[in-house]
C-alpha cells in the first residue's frame, strides 16, 4: 500500500490522527525527560544566553530554568558568551543528562520575551 493510501485508509477508518510530539521551549522541559523520553526525537525550541561556547567543542545555552549542552559540530558561529539565541532542533540523550541536537542557531538582539 502507497504511503498516500495508507494515510487515507487511517483518516477514514475513524481513529483520531496520532498528534503530533509537544514541542519543548524551556530547559528544564529538556532536563527533566528521562532516558527513554529523551531517545523518543522530541521536538525543541529554546530562546537563551550563549553562555559558553567553543566551536566543535562545547556550546552551553542557559534560559530562566537552567542550561542545557547544545551538540553542534557545524559551521564556526559568530557567536560569543552573552548572546541571545534561538535554537531548533531535537532532544537527545547525552551522556549525563539530555541535550539538544540543533537543526538551526539563531542569533537574537534580545532576551526572553
Amino acid at each position: 500500500m502507497a504511503a498516500g493510501a495508507l494515510l487515507t485508509a487511517v483518516a477514514e477508518s475513524g481513529f483520531p490522527a496520532a498528534s503530533p510530539a509537544p514541542v519543548l521551549t524551556s530547559v528544564a522541559q529538556v532536563l527533566g525527560l528521562s532516558p527513554k523520553e529523551a531517545r523518543a526525537d522530541l521536538p525543541v525550541r529554546l530562546r537563551g544566553m550563549a553562555t559558553c561556547y567553543e566551536h566543535a567543542v562545547m556550546l552551553f545555552v542557559q534560559d530562566e530554568t537552567g542550561g542545557v549542552f547544545v551538540y553542534y559540530t557545524g559551521d564556526r558561529l559568530p557567536l560569543r558568551a552573552g548572546q541571545y539565541v534561538e535554537i531548533t532542533g531535537r532532544a537527545k540523550p547525552g551522556r549525563y543528562s539530555p541535550v539538544v541536537q540543533p537543526e538551526r542557531i539563531q542569533m537574537v538582539e534580545t532576551g526572553p520575551a
